[in-house]
Order: C-alpha cells, then sequence, then structure tokens
C-alpha cells in the first residue's frame, strides 16, 4: 500500500506548492478590492407635471423659467461623496485596514490609482411610457465638483476617470439632471397656427426614472495587478524557507526536551 500511496503524495505535493504559493496574495488582492469598492445611488427620479391648453407664450415662459432655475443652482455644490459609516462590527475592521493600508502608502495615496464611473442607467418617460426616441441628452447627467473631477455621460452611456480618492471624497459636488419641457400640439390647433390664428398647446407630463443611475468606486486593474506581483515576491521569500523554519521548530521543541 505504501509503494502505491508515495508517488502519489509526490505527486500532489507539486500542485500543492503552486498553490499556497500563488493563491494567498491573489486573495489579499481580491480582498483589498472588495473594501476599497463603493457604489453610490445619488440622484432621484424627476416629474415635470403635464399643463393642458395653455398659449405658446406660457409654454415658453415655463421653459425659460425652468432654464432660469437651473442657471440660478448650477453652482450649488451640496453633495460629497464619504465612505459610508460603519454599521458593523465587519465593516469597522474593513474600515480599519483600508484607512491604515492607505496611509502606509505614504505619497503613493495621493496618486490617481482609483477608477471612478458614473453609469447612467436613466429612463425617459413621456406621458408615462418610455420614450426612446428622446434625445439621449434627455436623461443625461452630470457631476461637477468644486476643485474636483467633473463627470457626464448620456442616457445608457457612463463616463470613467481615473482620481486621487481623497480628492474626489472631499470635493462638493453637484449632480445635476437632463429632462426636457416637451410640447404637443392637436392637428386642429395646428391649422390654426398655420393660419396666423391664436392657438393653444398642451405641455407634457416627462419624467426621468434616475434611481438606478450609480457612482462606482473601485481600484484600477493595472494597480491590482503591480500589488499582486509585489505581494508574490515578498511571500515567495517567506514560502521558500518553509523547510528551515520547520527545521527550526523541530530543532527548538527537541531543546525544550
Amino acid at each position: 500500500m505504501k509503494n502505491y500511496l508515495l508517488p502519489f503524495l509526490k505527486k500532489l505535493t507539486k500542485p500543492l506548492i503552486v498553490i499556497f504559493l500563488f493563491l494567498p496574495p491573489a486573495l489579499a488582492c481580491f480582498y483589498w478590492y472588495q473594501i476599497e469598492y463603493e457604489e453610490f445611488h445619488p440622484f432621484l427620479s424627476l416629474e415635470v407635471k403635464g399643463w393642458e391648453n395653455i398659449s405658446p407664450e406660457t409654454a415658453s415662459a415655463t421653459h425659460d423659467l425652468t432654464s432660469a432655475w437651473y442657471e440660478s443652482t448650477k453652482s450649488n455644490f451640496p453633495v460629497q461623496f464619504n465612505k459610508q459609516g460603519p454599521v458593523s462590527d465587519f465593516d469597522i475592521f474593513k474600515s480599519r485596514i483600508s484607512k491604515s493600508v492607505t496611509e502606509k502608502l505614504g505619497i503613493f495615496s495621493y496618486l490617481p490609482y482609483h477608477k471612478v464611473c458614473l453609469l447612467n442607467r436613466n429612463k425617459a418617460y413621456l406621458n408615462g411610457v418610455i420614450d426612446e426616441k428622446q434625445p439621449l441628452n434627455v436623461g443625461g447627467t452630470a457631476i461637477n465638483q468644486l476643485d474636483g473631477y467633473n463627470f457626464y455621460a448620456e442616457r445608457g452611456g457612463e463616463d470613467c476617470k481615473s482620481v486621487s480618492i481623497g480628492k474626489f471624497r472631499q470635493a462638493s459636488s453637484s449632480p445635476e439632471l437632463g429632462y426636457s419641457v416637451a410640447i404637443s400640439i392637436s392637428q386642429e390647433e395646428n391649422n390654426k397656427r398655420l393660419r396666423s390664428d391664436n392657438y393653444v398647446v398642451n405641455l407634457a407630463t416627462t419624467s426621468v426614472e434616475a434611481i438606478n443611475t450609480s457612482v462606482v468606486i473601485s481600484l484600477k486593474w493595472w494597480v491590482m495587478i503591480l500589488t499582486y506581483f509585489l505581494l508574490l515576491f515578498a511571500w515567495s521569500f517567506i514560502f521558500f524557507q518553509y523547510e528551515k523554519i520547520l527545521k527550526f521548530l523541530y530543532v527548538l521543541r527537541g531543546l525544550k526536551r
């Protein structure tokens, strides 16, 4: 039995050595990636109620008022993407680990090794029905930061940037949502318009569903690859000394006897 078992154990030793050499650095990198990964949903849905039988002048004034409101508020920066507070012992542990790793990186913590993506998953509705014919800027989303970074993604698109995570978090942000004031006119009223008679139009109910649009923070892949090889290099020094460590423990055990 021993004659058959010994060759099998020898064959099994090599795969185990490979696994224990390459797997621990990969697990450490994966854990760091999970610690740094975050996803925010900072946008709320917006709806503009319709208004029937209004004059074109009123419709134009409504559009101008909307534009004026945007211009007066676009420079406000009410949002800050700080890391969410811990809610459990495990989250506290992750937060402390992440903080200690960042602090020990020193000057490297200011390098843009994080990636921030604005993922636009908005849907545009016209009178309660999804309207795919709306221009892509309807439902377009922007994040403008004060002394930070600016992002813009049309409906269905995305915008990714390499950022210094400290600068991104500390900068005040202004999320913006693009929408339209849609006007509809019946054939009868359109005929009046063509005859230069007084006519009325309808202001359609338009809405943008924005709850699925998100901001995703993650580590860049080249950082993970570089970190993996650095950890593998350091781990290999320990790993290939295991025989000497075992011999030392064996000798130490004999001395105690």
